[in-house]
């Protein structure tokens, strides 16, 4: 389960650092939430 938090707290880093996934100061774009949603399928298939 630590793994699982990890993972999702690296994802939604790496979002939030990233201009390029962000569409304002805080929500992701189309792009972030394309990352985010193939990152919680992987974490979904563990």
């Amino acid at each position: 389960m630590q793994q699982v938090f990890f993972m999702k707290k690296e994802v939604l880093t790496s979002i939030a650092q990233s201009r390029s996934l962000k569409s304002d100061y805080v929500h992701p774009n189309a792009k972030g939430y394309t990352v985010m949603a193939d990152a919680f399928i992987k974490i979904l298939e563990i």
